[in-house]
């Protein structure tokens, strides 16, 4: 009699630690599915972020605190804790791109203005059709130069950055998401926010250059004076 009664409470027991494990791990998967996470810790339980990121080009690699997290971009990095994270997107000879953000419980923080160009440009034949479009191109005022400083040209100006030496000539590049300008001979690249400046290349002389992109921002083409110049930066 005893030894069922032991071999009751012992099924009984097991049963009970299996329904309640069982339990636990459905509420555990529901508020992951709902975008919350346990503190266990704490024992409190926190509503998370959520980081997309968009980048050309796409093979890359992302890293979150120094942890890769995706190798190609669009990616969606779900069930972030609120918080600050260092951001750094890279490809082998293209130029690194940085930055630091904050999560905040139950958003979306969204990083589609990831550009990378490439370190070292790659010379190419510029055609004589390239080379009209060039001589033939007129500027818009969508964008404002004053000395060091940027403005987008939207209903007032805009400020986007001051720099340390004059600007000699700014324009879009074509996702009007980043600003190519050039300062002294040399062309460089920039996000809207004045941030992840990028070398794109050197030029002959100082003297303001004509800029203009094709195959969809992956190569420019440039004149300066009578000399036209023609890279793969993408």
């Amino acid at each position: 009699m005893a030894l069922k009664l032991h071999t009751k409470l012992k099924f009984f027991i097991l049963w009970s630690v299996l329904l309640i494990s069982f339990g636990m791990l459905s509420v555990y998967l529901i508020l992951s599915a709902s975008g919350y996470h346990i503190d266990w810790k704490w024992f409190r339980i926190e509503k998370t972020g959520i980081i997309t990121i968009k980048s050309q080009p796409r093979d890359v690699s992302v890293f979150v605190d120094a942890s890769l997290l995706a190798s190609s971009t669009p990616v969606a990095l779900r069930n972030m804790l609120p918080g600050s994270y260092d951001i750094t997107i890279n490809k082998p000879e293209y130029h690194d791109w940085s930055k630091t953000i904050q999560v905040d419980s139950g958003r979306v923080t969204d990083l589609s203005d990831v550009l990378l160009l490439r370190l070292n440009p790659v010379v190419e034949t510029i055609s004589v059709k390239e080379m009209q479009l060039l001589d033939n191109y007129t500027q818009n005022n969508d964008i404002l130069i004053s000395g060091n400083e940027i403005y987008r040209n939207e209903k007032s100006p805009q400020l986007v950055t001051r720099l340390s030496r004059d600007v000699v000539q700014a324009v879009f590049y074509p996702d009007k998401r980043h600003i190519v300008f050039q300062v002294g001979n040399e062309i460089k690249s920039m996000d809207l926010l004045g941030q992840n400046v990028q070398a794109i290349t050197q030029l002959p002389t100082d003297k303001q250059s004509r800029i203009i992109f094709i195959d969809s921002g992956t190569s420019i083409l440039i004149k300066q004076e009578e000399a036209y110049s023609k890279f793969k930066i993408g």
